[in-house]
């Protein structure tokens, strides 16, 4: 199948297996046969996704299922990464700097920098946030940084870091001096 040497490794969304002499990752809709001893020599990563249709990662598609893509879409990185050697981002030293400079030193460039170049954020409960730099920009400036009481302070309960996503659990307490639109 392979001809060319350009070719470090496959990534296949399909129901069955191919041969092939790199390594190979698949996604596979359906469930998860009973396990087999996996044999560690080998180079391929098998993940299944079930309730799930071929073509699910495909956003135009009937078949697109968001949660299901994202995983894959983070399982495919981690598994690329090493293979291409990187590229790789310390995300918690970025998170830690984005914090500091949107709790700690209130600067809404700075904080802007800290993130990709088509940022958004989305606050589920009262659906605030923004999409894109300027948007997200005029959120922080006008309804965030500035917003939050002076005392305002973030107590770590767990993180989870992944290869491409940050998680906190926090408790964000302050002194409800003010109008707070966002929160």
């Amino acid at each position: 199948m392979e001809s060319s040497r350009d070719i470090a490794s496959i990534v296949n969304y399909g129901s069955f297996e191919i041969e092939a002499t790199r390594p190979t990752l698949y996604h596979k809709p359906g469930n998860q046969p009973i396990p087999v001893k996996k044999d560690p020599s080998r180079k391929n990563k098998t993940y299944y996704y079930p309730n799930v249709e071929l073509l699910f990662v495909l956003p135009a598609h009937t078949f697109f299922h968001a949660s299901s893509a994202s995983v894959s879409h983070t399982r495919t990185l981690s598994f690329l990464k090493p293979i291409l050697g990187g590229p790789y981002f310390d995300l918690e030293e970025i998170w830690e700097e984005h914090c500091l400079y949107e709790f700690g030193e209130r600067a809404v460039d700075k904080t802007m920098s800290t993130m990709v170049q088509e940022p958004y954020v989305n606050h589920i409960p009262t659906l605030t946030g923004g999409i894109g730099r300027t948007k997200l920009t005029e959120f922080y400036r006008d309804h965030f940084v500035f917003n939050n009481p002076e005392d305002t302070a973030l107590e770590l309960v767990s993180r989870t870091v992944g290869i491409d996503r940050v998680i906190d659990e926090f408790v964000f307490s302050f002194t409800h001096d003010r109008e707070i639109d966002w929160l």
